[in-house]
Parts: structure tokens; sequence; C-alpha cells
């Protein structure tokens, strides 16, 4: 999506620290620190998954981005990708905006809901359509909404931050788009959500939405369909 970078900040040259929040395998921590090697790099998650082989400036930490932060330095860059609203984004803005050096950056990356189309091809009456604001819905419930993104840039500014810039993109359901590059992240994409599809709707609409295990397999049947045609030209925005 960035062409080959690892991010979009305009960060100096030769970054001294940097905190990569919600580090998830820490592939990113480790070629930002291979990169880098003026950076120290310190990668935080709920689950220590991360390989034990790392380069020497990056340390990996099992902690909730939440709590209270106690870090003792202040970074150049914070960045934070694909944490899927499980973390207060407007305590994470205040959070960052003290821990970062004058001058320092916080970016975001993160795949909002819900999903769209830009030509009409993705009905209302479309399982994929109905799918997509019944995970809305269930999310907003318990205030994990995934369409937050969209609100960032102004919840960034009320934390203090200026020159906030916000950049959109379109991943795509399957492969329909003519070029390359985006039929490659379909592709991808494609893959991606169906692996995971079945785990992050099952419990949201029977625990929240109060729907039958069985309904939910019914209605995921359709979903998978939709996303594999690709005469219906849908996408999420990132």
């Amino acid at each position: 999506m960035l062409n080959g970078k690892l991010h979009l900040a305009p960060i100096t040259a030769k970054p001294q620290n940097v905190l990569d929040i919600a580090t998830g395998t820490g592939i990113w921590a480790i070629e930002f620190a291979d990169l880098h090697p003026s950076a120290f790099v310190i990668a935080n998650d709920l689950s220590p998954v991360q390989p034990g082989l790392v380069p020497p400036n990056v340390v990996f930490e099992v902690d909730d981005a939440n709590e209270e932060w106690t870090y003792s330095r202040k970074f150049d860059l914070i960045h934070c990708r694909q944490h899927h609203s499980a973390i207060e984004e407007r305590r994470l803005f205040e959070q960052s905006f003290h821990f970062l050096k004058p001058g320092g950056w916080l970016e975001m990356q993160e795949l909002g809901n819900p999903i769209r189309s830009d030509d009409s091809s993705l009905s209302p009456d479309s399982a994929l359509h109905q799918w997509s604001n019944n995970l809305l819905d269930a999310t907003r419930r318990i205030n994990q909404a995934t369409d937050k993104p969209q609100h960032y840039a102004s919840w960034m500014r009320e934390a203090g931050f200026v020159n906030v810039q916000m950049r959109e993109y379109k991943w795509p359901t399957n492969t329909w788009p003519k070029r390359q590059k985006e039929k490659m992240m379909g592709m991808w994409n494609l893959e991606n959500v169906l692996d995971g599809l079945h785990g992050f709707t099952m419990g949201l609409f029977t625990r929240v939405l109060g729907w039958s295990p069985e309904s939910v397999e019914v209605l995921l049947m359709d979903v998978r369909k939709d996303l594999y045609n690709r005469r219906i030209h849908a996408y999420w925005p990132m």
C-alpha cells in the first residue's frame, strides 16, 4: 500500500527513540530497527508472540497501551497499525502527545468500516453489505466502533497535535480492480478476510447481537460468495 515504506511521517534521517504500539508479530519494529541503526525501538503488545532473535536495537514488552504509560524517555515516532479498536484512541492520542519529543510524530494506520463501493455495485440487500453494517453495530454496542478512524484527525487536534494529515487508501475485497497493484492488494485482502471471517464474526454476532450460531453460518456462506464476486467493486477505507 505504501510502496515499500514503513511509515509516511517525515521523521529525521537518524531517529533515536521509537515506540511501536500493539506490535503483533513485531515485523514492523524489526524492519524499522534494521533500517535505522540509530534508533532504539520499544514495541509492546498484550501477547508475547514476537520472535526471540531480533536486532539489538529493538525490545519487545508485554504491556497494555490503555494503561498509564511510564516510559523514562520521549520518542521521535510513535507508530500504531491495525489495533482494531482494542485501544481507546482519545487516551492513546493524549498519552502519545505527552511522550513525543518536540517535533515528533504519531502515525496511525487503521482499517475503517463500513465497507464501501463507489459505483453502487454493492447492493444494500447483499449479504456483504448487511454483514458489514451488523458488524459495525455490534462494535458500537461494546464501545469499540470500527468506524472510529474517520475521527482520528479531529481527535488528534483535540489532543494538541498540529500539522495533522489524513490519507485514505482503498483495500479492494478481491482482484476486481484493473491496475495490477490494486489487484495484488485485493488478492491478499481477500485471503486475510476469509482466514478470519468466522472468528471475528461469530463472537460479535452471537454475544452482542443475539444471533444464533446457525444464523451466522448461513449469513457467512453468502458473505463468502460476495467476497469472491468480482462484479462487486467493494473496498474497505484504510
